[in-house]
Parts: C-alpha cells; structure tokens; sequence
C-alpha cells in the first residue's frame, strides 16, 4: 500500500468500445496491482424482481452503490480501474455528478474511449450478447460533459498505444484534473453537463 490513496482510472465509453479489454490489457501492463470494478457487475447484483419492478431506481442504486466502493478501496490504498458508461439521459443523469462529488479529491484519471460506429456495430453483431444499436443509441448521451484527461480510441489505435498512453498520463505528475474541473461546473451550475 505505502500511500494515501490508491489511483482510480475510469474508462468512460459506449458498450462494445473496448474498455473491458482495455482495463485487462492496463492490468497486465500497470506496475503495480490494480482492481478491475465493472458497471455491469454492480447491476448484475441487482435482484432480478426489482430490476423488473422498477430498472431506473436499480441501476441508480447499483452504481452509487459502485462509486462508494470505488471510494473504499482508494481510502485503503488500493488502486482501481473502473469500466463505465455514464449517460446524461432521464434514467441516469444524475450519476456521474454523484461520482464527481464523491471522487473529486482523489486521484481520478478520467479518460474517454472512442470507437467508430462501424467497429461498435461489427462488436455487436460479433459479441451476440448485446441488443444490436446499443452503442449507437448511447453515443450521443456518454460524453457531453466534455471534462477528460485523455481521449483514446479503440477502433484507430493499438491496444498497446492506447495502455502506453494512460499509463503515461498516471506517471505524469498533476495528470488528473477532470474531475476538479467537473466539480467546479457543478458547483457553479448545479450540473457537471
């Protein structure tokens, strides 16, 4: 451990862009130990009869519930790369200004993963666990906060360019500032959009 608080990387991006195979390939390649924390578990944990009952409510409680454990394993020094799609629309558009109010003072590295929509589509198709449109639908709603750290892209660079940049980016010192950026949007709108 040795330190305050354990780094936390969120890739932020549409399903099917690549940041599961992302957060692994990072895993592999960081220096030290990193925890890999999916959206995807976190609703998983839901029970099936809510999610029916009532989806908007699950999945809001399963990802506050996410950003307060992301917060738990920095406090304990534990490093962390989350995987997440952050969507400013009526079910969930409170959430990533929820997360920036909880995070803002650690050290959050904030990244945007692009991917053309052809790539997005073939991934889905190929995948044939995703409802087909998915990523399309969601392009619109993921990144118009426009605060990151860094910006890669999965469909027009290797997957060894895109880890040689991140890990760059958490080795610069001051590397991490979207979040306190978002935070200040908040503070003086009342939302990080």
């Amino acid at each position: 451990m040795g330190k305050d608080k354990g780094n936390i990387i969120i890739l932020n991006g549409v399903s099917s862009s690549g940041k599961t195979t992302l957060a692994k390939a990072l895993q592999d390649d960081l220096d030290e130990h990193y925890f890999w924390i999916a959206n995807d578990t976190f609703c998983d944990m839901c029970s099936t009869k809510f999610w029916r009952k009532d989806w908007i409510t699950a999945i809001n409680q399963a990802l506050t519930a996410m950003m307060y454990s992301i917060k738990a394993f920095s406090d304990i020094g534990f490093n962390v790369i989350v995987d997440q799609v952050f969507l400013n629309d009526n079910t969930q558009a409170e959430i990533l200004g929820k997360c920036v109010e909880v995070l803002a003072e650690y050290p959050v590295y904030f990244i945007r993963v692009d991917c053309s929509l052809e790539e997005l589509e073939r991934r889905e198709k190929e995948r044939g666990n995703r409802r087909i449109g998915q990523a399309k639908s969601q392009i619109p709603l993921v990144h118009n906060h426009e605060a990151y750290d860094c910006t890669i892209n999965t469909s027009e660079e290797s997957l060894n360019s895109n880890v040689l940049k991140i890990r760059s980016l958490i080795e610069k010192e001051n590397g991490s500032a979207a979040f306190k950026t978002l935070l200040e949007k908040l503070k003086s709108t009342g939302s990080v959009y």
